[in-house]
């Protein structure tokens, strides 16, 4: 009888493993002879708390994040948006964007395209290590809450005046930290609109249309 008594603890040992290896968050790999070779069809096979690692490559697609996931570049791999609409779009919590080149957002003077739109109600997400170039707006972040963007480069090389938009732009949102980002020939470097309890330092920003810093109806 003891040693049924033993296998049995014993049992239940391998049986919890194994149901908690089952739940643990995932990996999915994209690029050439990978799971997929689309960024979009990751995210479509993606669950919460999954991890999407982008290898090296040009992904000709606009990315819509709907699950909370990280998602990480190899060898800065390219999403270029085809100067369509906004490139990369984040609707879901959590999510960690990181290590990517976003380009050729929407060009209009009568709507706000960028590179990455941050979706009203989201937060806690993260932004970080990554390069946007030749979008409208870099990255717009729009009554979120709680999101980190950090040492990103963004310029642009758009000529005309009215489709340049501002690096980065944050409009009624609250607890933000803009940090060690790195900004060349946008219309304004950071702009804020009705933002407050943000934390911005250690930007550098230059050669802007307008302003470094510019703040409308916001507060620390």
């Amino acid at each position: 009888m003891g040693r049924y008594r033993f296998l049995i603890p014993c049992f239940l040992i391998l049986f919890c493993h194994g149901v908690s290896s089952m739940v643990r968050a995932g990996s999915i790999h994209v690029g050439s002879g990978r799971q997929t070779n689309s960024i979009s069809e990751a995210l479509a096979m993606a669950k919460a708390g999954d991890s999407i690692i982008v290898h090296e490559g040009l992904y000709r697609e606009m990315p819509v994040i709907t699950t909370p996931v990280v998602l990480i570049g190899i060898g800065s791999p390219v999403i270029d948006g085809g100067n369509k609409g906004d490139v990369v779009s984040i609707f879901a919590n959590e999510v960690i964007f990181e290590g990517f080149t976003v380009i050729h957002s929407g060009k209009s003077s009568l709507k706000e395209y960028c590179g990455l739109k941050i979706n009203r109600g989201v937060s806690g997400v993260t932004i970080k290590g990554n390069e946007f170039a030749d979008n409208s707006i870099g990255i717009l972040v729009q009554e979120a809450q709680g999101c980190r963007l950090e040492d990103n480069r963004i310029s642009t090389s758009i000529a005309e005046n009215p489709l340049i938009g501002n690096a980065i732009h944050c409009w009624k949102s609250q607890n933000l930290t803009i940090k060690g980002n790195h900004i060349r020939r946008h219309r304004d470097g950071i702009y804020l609109e009705f933002v407050s309890n943000s934390v911005i330092r250690d930007n550098d920003v230059a050669r802007c249309l307008r302003y470094g810093l510019h703040f409308m109806f916001s507060n620390y």
